[in-house]
């Protein structure tokens, strides 16, 4: 798991009042411990790439915000429609094995120009490029805050109990309940991620 400053709020999310937010206690074991706790919880999960922001160590706002992609059903049609044979492409081999194929069918090329085949190569390239960039965690699918407590590390430590019991519905066999709770923390429509780089 990467992380990264400044904090990425999740949008649609409330803010704690700092005047609102806890201590607690009960949680007494370092920073690390949690973050790596969280980790945990997130490959138990099927992350496939996520990264923890939060603010520099001085700031005072204690909120922490981890943003991930899961395993998912893909359909890696995109490849044979691309004519790509690499395993794990880049966004560059995508870019010219579209843009070869684009010039060939796009609708002004009198001879071969075909414009569903070219709507075909444009839908192929919007997958590949989302499939590339959460594999190799650019973007994220989902993202989950937690402000309550007035400590970072307890902040963490609330996204990994949270994870935790999120999993707890899968092993009790309500595993749609699961899906269904992961479609809150989707934040933009299809196709549209935040990108996020670690420091």
């Amino acid at each position: 798991m990467k992380e990264a400053t400044p904090l990425r709020w999740p949008e649609g999310w409330t803010r704690t009042l700092p005047e609102k937010q806890q201590a607690q206690s009960q949680w007494k074991k370092p920073q690390s411990f949690y973050i790596d706790a969280l980790e945990t919880e997130l490959k138990r999960m099927g992350v496939i790439a996520s990264v923890l922001t939060m603010n520099p160590k001085y700031d005072r706002d204690p909120g922490v915000a981890v943003w991930f992609s899961r395993t998912r059903k893909e359909d890696f049609s995109w490849r044979e429609t691309l004519g790509i044979t690499a395993p794990y492409p880049t966004n560059s081999e995508i870019d010219d094995a579209y843009r070869r194929l684009a010039a060939k069918y796009h609708t002004d090329n009198l001879q071969t120009g075909d414009v569903n085949v070219f709507h075909k190569i444009a839908d192929a390239r919007k997958i590949a490029k989302d499939w590339v960039n959460r594999r190799e965690g650019n973007t994220f699918d989902y993202a989950i805050g937690a402000d309550a407590f007035k400590e970072v590390r307890l902040n963490i430590a609330a996204l990994a109990n949270s994870i935790r019991h999120i999993r707890g519905l899968e092993r009790c066999g309500t595993s749609a309940i699961m899906e269904k709770t992961f479609e809150g923390f989707k934040q933009l429509a299809e196709g549209e991620h935040v990108v996020a780089t670690s420091t």
